[in-house]
């Protein structure tokens, strides 16, 4: 099946979504600005919607660095059909 990009930022979820993706034209790491703009999401949202990923444990976040968390990491491999515990 073939990855496709969150089609809409009208939800929270697609926002969201949108946040996470945009990781993918990083080193592993950006700070909140860089996500804004990749998005194209205001910065209050993209700091409210931060701050809830990190909450629920898929980012983290270091000084104004953020990154993906290993759950991010352990669904992708799920969805492969395999278990990033064992990696």
């Amino acid at each position: 099946m073939a990855e496709r990009e969150p089609q809409s930022t009208d939800t929270s979820v697609g926002k969201a979504l949108a946040l996470l993706a945009a990781f993918r034209q990083c080193s592993g790491t950006a700070n909140m600005t860089e996500l804004a703009r990749w998005t194209g999401l205001p910065k209050s949202t993209t700091h409210r919607l931060l701050a809830l990923l990190c909450e629920a444990g898929f980012i983290a976040r270091i000084d104004n660095v953020y990154y993906l968390r290993s759950s991010v990491f352990e669904l992708g491999a799920l969805a492969l059909g395999g278990d990033a515990r064992t990696l």
